[in-house]
C-alpha cells in the first residue's frame, strides 16, 4: 500500500501529468505507463535519423525515452533536446522527457481530442523555418571531425561550425562522420553549390547515409558512365587480372567499387587515385574512393566530369625523390609544385616516369591542340616503360629537323659515321656542345637553371616546351634561336673554348665552383675569361697554379697554363699536376660522414704513464 501511495504522489508531482489532468485530456492517464509514452512519441521520432546519428536501431523510441535524452541524443534532426531543457531546467530535475513534454504542450494548445487533427499522434510537427533550421544545423557540425579532415582550416585557426555554415557546405566539405554529403545530395537531387545539405536534412530528416547495399548501387550508377573497364583490367595486378579474365564490364566496376579503389588501381587513363589523394592532402582528407569523390563533386557543383580541357590530370608524385632531384623546390609541397609548374617545365613526378616521354610519345610532334591546354596526356606518364634508348629515340625525332649536322660535326670533330643528334641528346649537351650556331645551350641553362636537373638537353627542352605551347615546329615556322651568336671580338675566346673542350670537365667545374653556374656562356668561357686568372682548375687532374709555377718560363706572353698544356705541354709529356697529389693544392675537405669512419684515438692508460722527475746533484 505504501508503495502505491509513493507512486501516486510521484505521478501527481509530475508536471506533465498535472498538465494533462488540468486540461482534462482523455489520454492523460495513459501517459503514466512507458508503453503509452512510447506510443505518443513513436509517430514523431525519426528512427532513420536516430540510427544514422547514434547507430541505435533496436527500439530507438524506447532508447530515447529512457536514456537517450539524458545522454544528449535527439529524437529527430529538427528537435534539440539540450536546448529545450536549457530553457526549462525544471524538466530535467523532474525527470521529464523533453520531446514528450513538447508534444504534450502542443497537443494541449491545439486542444486535440483522442489523437485527432491536433492530437499528439495526429498531425506532424511543423517544419522549422530557414533561420530555425540553420540554428539547428549548427549543432550537428562535429567541430573536431571537421578540423581533423580539413588541415587547411585547422592551420588557419577558423571556427569549424562558422566556417561550414558560411562556406564549407558550398565546397562539399563533410560536417560530421554520420553525414554522407555526396550520397545525400545525389539521392535527393541537390547541388551543394546552391543549397546547404545539412539545413535541408534538418528540415526533411531521414537516413544521413545509405545502407551498404544502397551505397554500392549508388556508386556503381554514378561511376558507370566514366569507368574504363578495359583500362582497369590492364591495371589490375596479375592474380586479380587472371581471376577477372572473363568478367563483364559491370563485374569489373563492382570489383573497383568494392576493393579496387582501396588498392589505388586507376579506373581510367586520365585519373590517378593516388594523385587525387595527394592533391587533397593539404586541404581535404580523402578517406573513401577518390574516383567517386571527383565524379560526384564535379556533378554536384554543376560541372561535367573529365570534360574540362584544362583539367590537370592528377597523378601521384614521389615526394622524397622529387625534393632530392629538384633542390630548387625548397620547402614547397612536391605535388603542388608539380601540379602548378613542374609538368610545364617537363620535370618528372618520380623515378622511371618521364614527362617528356609522355609528351612526345602520346601527343606526337604535331598535336592537334596545344598539350598545355589539354592535360589528359599526363595520365600516360609512367604507364609504358621507356628505356634510355627509347627516350633518346623520341628526343632525336624531335631534334632532327632543326639540327645543324654540318656545324656540329665540324665544331666537335665527329665523323660521318657518328650519329650527331644522339651524341648531342645523350652526352654532348653536358659537355657544352651546341646543336647549331644560333643556339647557346649554356645561356639557355642559365635562364632555366632547373633544366639540368631534369636530365634533358637544353635544345630538346626548348623544342619540347614549344611543342607544349602548341607552336608549329614544321619547317621554318619555328625559330630555335636562343642567345645571339658570339660577336667578332669574342670569336677567339670561343675558338679557345673549342680547343680545351675535350679536356675541360664542365660538370666538375660547376660543382667545384657553384658561383659560376649562372654564367650565361658556360663554364669553359668563364674559365678562360675569369677562372684561370683566379687560379681555378679546369678539371680535377689539372692544377693551374702548379702548371704556372712549374712551367711558367715556357708560357708565351698572355698565354694561359691550360691552353699551353692542351696545345703543346700534353704532347711534350709535361705534368698537369704534382705526381700522386692530384689537384694542387688540395682544396676539398673530407665529407662530414667520412670523419665518422676514422679510427678513434686509444684511451690513455694512466697506469702506464711514466713521470720523469729531474734530479739535480749538488
Amino acid at each position: 500500500m505504501k508503495r502505491f501511495f509513493r507512486l501516486y504522489r510521484r505521478m501527481r508531482g509530475n508536471p506533465l501529468i498535472r498538465l494533462a489532468v488540468r486540461r482534462g485530456l482523455p489520454a492523460a492517464n495513459d501517459l503514466v505507463t512507458a508503453d503509452a509514452q512510447i506510443a505518443t512519441l513513436a509517430p514523431h521520432v525519426d528512427v532513420a535519423f536516430y540510427a544514422s546519428w547514434y547507430g541505435i536501431t533496436a527500439d530507438p523510441v524506447r532508447d530515447y525515452l529512457v536514456r537517450g535524452w539524458r545522454e544528449g541524443r535527439d529524437p529527430r534532426p529538427d528537435f534539440d533536446s539540450a536546448a529545450y531543457l536549457a530553457d526549462r531546467p525544471y524538466l530535467a530535475r523532474a525527470g521529464i522527457n523533453p520531446f514528450l513534454h513538447a508534444l504534450t504542450r502542443r497537443r494541449a494548445r491545439a486542444g486535440g481530442e483522442g489523437g485527432g487533427e491536433g492530437g499528439a499522434a495526429g498531425a506532424p510537427l511543423p517544419k522549422p523555418d530557414t533561420a530555425q533550421a540553420e540554428r539547428l544545423a549548427r549543432r550537428l557540425v562535429d567541430g573536431a571531425f571537421y578540423l581533423a579532415n580539413n588541415p587547411d582550416l585547422a592551420a588557419a585557426g577558423v571556427d569549424p561550425v562558422d566556417h561550414y555554415m558560411a562556406s564549407g557546405w558550398r565546397e562539399g566539405r563533410e560536417p560530421a562522420p554520420q553525414f554522407d554529403t555526396l550520397a545525400y545530395c545525389l539521392t535527393r537531387g541537390l547541388t551543394f553549390a546552391t543549397q546547404n545539405p545539412l539545413v535541408h536534412y534538418v528540415r526533411n530528416g531521414g537516413p544521413a547515409r545509405p545502407d551498404p547495399d544502397a551505397a554500392l548501387a549508388l556508386r556503381m550508377e554514378t561511376l558507370a558512365p566514366y569507368f574504363d573497364a578495359a583500362h582497369y583490367r590492364q591495371r589490375l595486378p596479375g592474380p586479380q587480372a587472371e581471376a577477372l579474365a572473363g568478367a563483364s564490364d559491370a563485374a569489373l566496376l563492382r570489383h573497383y567499387v568494392t576493393e579496387g579503389w582501396r588498392a589505388r588501381v586507376s579506373p581510367r587513363p586520365d585519373f590517378d587515385p593516388a594523385g587525387f589523394v595527394q592533391a587533397r592532402a593539404g586541404s581535404r582528407a580523402v578517406g573513401d574512393d577518390p574516383f567517386f569523390r571527383y565524379v560526384a563533386e564535379t556533378r554536384l557543383s554543376g560541372g561535367a566530369p573529365f570534360a574540362e580541357p584544362h583539367r590537370l590530370n592528377l597523378l601521384a608524385v614521389d615526394a622524397d625523390w622529387y625534393r632530392a632531384t629538384y633542390p630548387d623546390v625548397g620547402g614547397r609541397e612536391p605535388y603542388l609544385h608539380f601540379a602548378e609548374a613542374g609538368w610545364r617545365e617537363l620535370r618528372d613526378p618520380g623515378p622511371g616516369r618521364s614527362t617528356l616521354a609522355a609528351l612526345l610519345g602520346v601527343c606526337g610532334l604535331r598535336p592537334a591542340r596545344a598539350p598545355i591546354a589539354d592535360t589528359g596526356w599526363l595520365g600516360a606518364i609512367g604507364q609504358a616503360a621507356c628505356d634510355r634508348d627509347g627516350l633518346l629515340d623520341l628526343q632525336a625525332r624531335l631534334v632532327a629537323g632543326h639540327f645543324d649536322h654540318g656545324f656540329y660535326r665540324a665544331r666537335y670533330g665527329l665523323s660521318e659515321a657518328d650519329d650527331a643528334v644522339r651524341d648531342y641528346c645523350d652526352t654532348g649537351w653536358r659537355k657544352g656542345r651546341n646543336p647549331r650556331a644560333d643556339f647557346n645551350g649554356w645561356a639557355y641553362r642559365a635562364h632555366h637553371p632547373y633544366v639540368e636537373a631534369t636530365g634533358i638537353a637544353p635544345f630538346v627542352h626548348h623544342l619540347a616546351r614549344a611543342l607544349l605551347r602548341g607552336d608549329d615546329l614544321a619547317g621554318d615556322a619555328f625559330d630555335p634561336r636562343y642567345g645571339a651568336p658570339p660577336a667578332a671580338e669574342d670569336a677567339e675566346l670561343f675558338e679557345q673554348a673549342r680547343l680545351i673542350e675535350p679536356f675541360f670537365d664542365a660538370p666538375w667545374y660547376l660543382k667545384r665552383y657553384p658561383d659560376t653556374r649562372g654564367f650565361e656562356n658556360g663554364p669553359a668561357i668563364h674559365f678562360l675569361s675569369h677562372g684561370q686568372e683566379e687560379d681555378r682548375d679546369p678539371s680535377k687532374t689539372f692544377s693551374t697554379r702548379f702548371y704556372r709555377r712549374a712551367y711558367g718560363h715556357l708560357l708565351g706572353a698572355g698565354e694561359s697554363p691550360f691552353l699551353h698544356y692542351v696545345r703543346t705541354g700534353r704532347a711534350a709529356g709535361l705534368m698537369a699536376a704534382p705526381e700522386d697529389l692530384g689537384t694542387y693544392p688540395p682544396m676539398e675537405a673530407p665529407a662530414p660522414d667520412a670523419w665518422d669512419r676514422l679510427p678513434r684515438a686509444l684511451p690513455i692508460d694512466q697506469a702506464r704513464v711514466v713521470v720523469i722527475v729531474p734530479v739535480y746533484k749538488g
